[in-house]
């Protein structure tokens, strides 16, 4: 007997829904005799627990413990207070980043102000250089490999001119 239970308030108004699986089926897949086993099996389910007080018990220990003054309440402040002072000290320490060439040939450089505040400056423009040259220099070296097949050899410079066309566009 599985039972889930959503509540909802919209509007002022509290909506109860409850999901019942018995023996693996949802209520309406089940036969009429099912049903009443499972409505029997829920009233036996809510005796047990009140009379033994046990749920009651639970659920005044929950809000103690979830309440503004509960011992759980006040561990997730103090994560969540930690989770932003490791965010703001991650801030404070993570270079910035700048899309802009500061040269010819660099893809990424990087500068140090006065207070030890590091700027990366990328280049993309360089960066697609840089990758264009290591095609072409893999392209030559395909040209002349003996161990590849005309096939192979075909097919592997088809793929890099197709990147190098790309890079150019």
């Amino acid at each position: 007997l599985e039972i889930e239970r959503e509540v909802e308030d919209s509007d002022g108004k509290r909506t109860v829904r409850r999901k019942v699986r018995y023996n693996g089926k949802d209520w309406n897949e089940m036969t009429p005799e099912e049903r009443k086993e499972a409505k029997k099996r829920i009233k036996e389910s809510r005796l047990s627990l009140a009379e033994t007080g046990e749920l009651r018990k639970k659920m005044k220990k929950l809000r103690r413990e979830l309440g503004e003054d509960g011992e759980m309440h006040r561990e997730i402040e103090l994560v969540i207070a930690d989770a932003h002072a490791a965010g703001a000290t991650a801030h404070a320490h993570a270079p910035r980043v700048v899309e802009e060439c500061r040269d010819e040939s660099s893809y990424v450089k990087t500068q140090e102000d006065a207070d030890g505040k590091v700027t990366m400056y990328v280049c993309e423009a360089n960066a697609e250089k840089l990758a264009l040259g290591a095609l072409r220099t893999a392209r030559s070296a395909i040209v002349t490999e003996r161990n590849l097949t005309d096939q192979q050899r075909a097919e592997a410079l088809r793929s890099i001119d197709e990147e190098i066309a790309s890079l150019k566009d």
